[in-house]
Parts: C-alpha cells; structure tokens; sequence
C-alpha cells in the first residue's frame, strides 16, 4: 500500500518569532524567519507563516511573543499572494526552546536570550 503522506515536511525545524503572533479568527499565524547554509557556504534567510488552527498547539501558541525562538513540525506549503510567494507551515507540533517541554509557561530565566 502507498504512503498517504504527500509533500514537503518540516520536522523540528527551528525558527525564530519575528513579529508579534497574528490573530485571523480561530487561526493564529506567527511571522517566522529560517536559516539555512547554501551550497556555497553562504547563510539565506527565508520568512515562514506558521499556521496554527486548534488543540493543545494552539494554547502554547498563545504564549509566543516577537524574539522567541520555537520548533515545529507540520507540512510546508508554498503560496502566491498578488505575484509574491511565500512559505507557510500548517503547524503539528511545536514547542519554544528554552521551556520545559509540556509548559508555555517557563521561567523567564529559562530563555536563552
């Protein structure tokens, strides 16, 4: 039997909170930036929406601010929007470094910045 699964995926990739987390409705989506090493040696950055729709993701979401550096896993979809394209992750699971896993809620001195 095939794999159902399709796609690009993202599993624990690191990203760093960019701007403050965007409510659309019952969706948040948190502006991100990644960084990778090209084949050249050269580091690019690329911005990245996570998107984020319900359950237990969504309460440590909630806690995200503008500097907080997360791990998420889901599927990376590219999309256009007005001639401009842009990566988007419908977000699995996430956790913010720094924090005891299973708590949004650590110590401020747990935070590695």
């Amino acid at each position: 039997m095939a794999d159902k699964k399709f796609g690009i995926f993202a599993i624990e990739l690191r990203l760093k909170v960019t701007n403050e987390v965007k409510t659309a409705g019952k969706v948040l989506i948190i502006p991100c930036s990644m960084g990778f090493k090209q084949q050249d040696a050269t580091w690019v950055n690329e911005w990245v929406d996570v998107t984020i729709f319900s359950g237990d993701v969504y309460e440590k979401a909630q806690q995200i601010s503008k500097g907080d550096q997360i791990t998420v896993t889901g599927r990376m979809n590219l999309r256009a929007y007005k001639g401009k394209t842009s990566w988007s992750i419908l977000c699995d699971n996430l956790s913010v470094d720094g924090q005891p896993s299973g708590s949004a809620n650590g110590p401020e001195e747990d935070i590695p910045f």
